[in-house]
């Protein structure tokens, strides 16, 4: 992250939020260092008092509209109401402070067990939402749908892979930083076909060009199938 995003983020926020604003956190693969260039989020928790309005998110689009997002390719972000009961949000080792702060941050970070139960929420989803990206799939035709599409699977492909591992004995907040690299080294052990696919997918991603994209959500929609409860690896 250019020092330059970081002030733009900040700016935006704190100018469209005002006092409601707590803290602002970057999160996931732009801090881990999993991230793809050019094709992976830059992923912020912003941390509220109650729900922003529509004129704070209007605000926040107009601030940040012109901004240079490279290496990432797109900014996502969740709000946090620090009015309710805290829940988990943050992985360690995979977040940073932007701006501001939390007194009871340790109440919004992920522990061990709190990882492993995550991991069979998002396993258990993965039979619905594979079955409904693959119904999708089959008729995303033409190239701006295609694309938009292969990037939703791949961002599926992701955190399933980190539940698996996690799963299967791996260390909880060493599944939830891997990258996309270590992905197959770190299946190898437990599953050497799915580790064969998620190195042939390391090396599409990102993937350029039709038959890129094509290969790229077929080996995605495979791994979710195969990582999912009853699948071969799990």
């Amino acid at each position: 992250m250019t020092e330059r995003l970081r002030s733009r983020i900040v700016t935006a926020f704190t100018e469209a939020l005002g006092p409601d604003l707590t803290a602002l956190y970057a999160y996931g693969s732009a801090v881990d260092g999993s991230f793809l260039v050019g094709f992976s989020d830059f992923d912020i928790a912003a941390f509220c008092r109650g729900k922003p309005t529509l004129d704070s998110y209007v605000a926040i689009h107009r601030l940040l509209d012109d901004v240079d997002l490279h290496p990432f390719d797109y900014l996502q972000v969740k709000y946090v109401d620090v009015t309710a009961s805290p829940r988990h949000e943050l992985v360690p080792g995979a977040f940073e402070v932007l701006w501001g702060g939390l007194g009871d941050e340790s109440s919004y970070v992920f522990t061990d067990e709190s990882l492993r139960v995550e991991s069979e929420h998002w396993l258990s989803a993965i039979p619905a939402l594979a079955a409904g990206d693959a119904e999708t799939w089959s008729i995303a035709v033409g190239s701006a749908r295609r694309r938009r599409h292969v990037r939703l699977i791949i961002t599926r492909v992701k955190p399933a892979v980190r539940s698996a591992l996690t799963r299967l004995g791996e260390p909880p907040v060493k599944a939830f930083t891997a990258s996309w690299d270590a992905f197959p080294l770190m299946m190898a052990g437990h599953d050497e076909e799915a580790a064969s696919q998620l190195a042939e997918l390391r090396s599409l991603l990102p993937p350029v060009g039709p038959e890129s994209e094509r290969r790229a959500a077929e080996l995605g929609l495979g791994l979710l199938s195969r990582l999912c409860p009853g699948g071969t690896t799990t």
